[in-house]
């Protein structure tokens, strides 16, 4: 990622960014303008490289810096077709960081002309996460995949390798899924509720088996004081059966072995499908949450997408509260999968009538699973 540095120090090349009091990015980048800034910003050395062609705070280049290729003109095209922009690539700065547009929509790759920086913090968005004493920064190693190559590989199937070398131990009990400290995912990005998870396994614990492992993150953390963890939860189910959840974000690697991370931000180059070299450590929460990047940039009629990016706000940026707005988007536009998880989450806060509401829309998109949690809320009653 190359050598950082903290804006605030005014280094030599200072970048200013103009800050943006919301949580989500501007539709379109405004122009940066003199005096335009954002504190405490890490800035890479390298990338300078995408700004050469002007000072984001307005002033004019370096000598000896043009504004452009001198044997180019403005107006030329870029050697692949696409349109050329003479301009400064708008930077758009959020709570959350920093980020280079444009970003890539789903199933298309990044490319290294086009790069996306962005430091990412579930804090910075306003969501409540003081009790998961998340610290520091880290980053993720991607790349982006060319034709013909196999030194890149998708983040979905590294993570299936990486699961298959789980080490074995005939007295475990494993279960590998996407999660957070408030949900647990199957592999459609449905919940699971702690219930689910138990009537899946019981049936299959017979004696060799003394204990259960939760291999997702966050699954071994109270989501708030003196609630119980997603563990602690599935335990319950199970008569009190003895189940082990992660301590934090998890990683893995190609030989089944992991760890788990409580940084404040995340790191990554690009914004779009998560790709990593072969062989290289996996950030299981981005095999997941990568869709919640580009989350305005996915096609209102793609409920599917829509629900995705928004299962991502949860496992990715432990921000519920933003993927319950996005389920509820994601259910309006025809996602069955969305309207379930936005009505279990609903049910969670004891909003029993937009629960229930969401619950019919999911049945009568023909989900058996709204149908058989609205038929077991009315029974309630």
């Amino acid at each position: 990622m190359g050598e950082w540095r903290n804006s605030g120090n005014r280094p030599r090349q200072t970048q200013r960014l103009r800050r943006f009091r919301d949580n989500r990015f501007p539709a379109r980048c405004p122009t940066p303008r003199r005096g335009d800034h954002m504190e405490n910003v890490m800035v890479p050395r390298s990338f300078s490289a995408a700004v050469d062609t002007m000072r984001i705070d307005g002033r004019q280049p370096r000598k000896g810096r043009p504004r452009r290729r001198p044997d180019r003109p403005p107006s030329a095209g870029a050697s692949d077709g696409r349109p050329r922009n003479p301009r400064t690539p708008c930077i758009a700065a959020s709570p959350n960081g920093l980020m280079l547009p444009p970003i890539f929509p789903s199933g298309i790759p990044m490319k290294h002309a086009l790069l996306a920086l962005c430091l990412l913090s579930p804090a910075a968005l306003a969501c409540d996460t003081s009790h998961l004493s998340l610290s520091g920064a880290l980053s993720v190693t991607t790349c982006s995949p060319k034709q013909g190559s196999t030194d890149c590989v998708d983040s979905s199937r590294a993570l299936s390798e990486y699961m298959d070398a789980v080490p074995d131990d005939d007295s475990l009990f494993t279960i590998g899924l996407q999660s957070s400290p408030w949900h647990m995912y199957d592999g459609s990005m449905r919940i699971l509720t702690a219930e689910d998870v138990a009537a899946a396994v019981k049936s299959r614990l017979d004696g060799k088996f003394k204990r259960v492992e939760l291999i997702g993150s966050w699954t071994g953390v109270s989501p708030k004081p003196g609630a119980p963890s997603l563990a602690e939860r599935v335990s319950k189910a199970l008569d009190g059966f003895p189940v082990k959840g992660e301590n934090g974000f998890l990683w893995m690697k190609k030989d089944g072995t992991r760890r788990t991370t409580r940084q404040a931000f995340t790191m990554r180059e690009g914004a779009g499908s998560y790709f990593l070299p072969k062989g290289d450590e996996l950030f299981v929460p981005l095999v997941a949450g990568w869709p919640a990047f580009v989350e305005d940039r996915i096609p209102e009629d793609d409920a599917e997408m829509l629900m995705r990016a928004a299962a991502g706000w949860d496992v990715f940026f432990l921000c519920p509260d933003k993927a319950l707005a996005g389920l509820e988007h994601a259910a309006s536009k025809g996602s069955a999968v969305a309207a379930y998880n936005a009505a279990l989450m609903r049910l969670e806060r004891g909003e029993r009538a937009p629960a229930l509401a969401l619950l019919e829309r999911g049945a009568a998109l023909g989900d058996a699973k709204s149908r058989t949690r609205l038929d077991a809320e009315h029974a309630r009653k």
